[in-house]
């Protein structure tokens, strides 16, 4: 079930290319644990430790998003603002011990990124390359 980062995730963009390997990262690391121990609280710190640095990494994105003009900017920023919600809402969740299978968690978390670097984060890309920008993030 764990994803590794291949090079049909690369967008060109190194800064943003890095943040993504570091949420793959995540991402096994959850799926590692949650194969490992039925613990709940590990699962409880990885949860609402990606939701952290997804925040950030989203942040990130979004300024580069905003510094260039992208015209998908705004839906871009609400498909972000959902996966915090969605991680907020597994984190509280778990924090009031309702039972989780901690497989959906890493299963909505896997696809969701896949997906989204794979067609909504490509179009951001595609959009700085025709705008001839997206070497100075190299």
């Amino acid at each position: 079930m764990a994803t590794s980062w291949d090079n049909s995730y690369s967008l060109g963009i190194r800064v943003v290319d890095d943040q993504h390997k570091k949420l793959f990262e995540m991402i096994d690391a959850f799926y590692d644990q949650i194969s490992k121990s039925s613990d709940i609280k590990p699962i409880i710190a990885l949860v609402k430790g990606l939701k952290e640095y997804a925040k950030t990494h989203f942040s990130a994105e979004e300024m580069i998003m905003k510094k260039h003009d992208f015209p998908g900017f705004i839906a871009h920023k609400a498909k972000h603002d959902k996966f915090i919600e969605k991680a907020a809402e597994y984190e509280d969740k778990l924090m009031k011990g309702a039972i989780l299978l901690p497989s959906e968690i890493v299963n909505f978390v896997k696809t969701w990124i896949v997906q989204h670097i794979k067609i909504e984060d490509r179009s951001y890309s595609m959009h700085m390359e025709k705008i001839d920008v997206k070497k100075n993030y190299l």
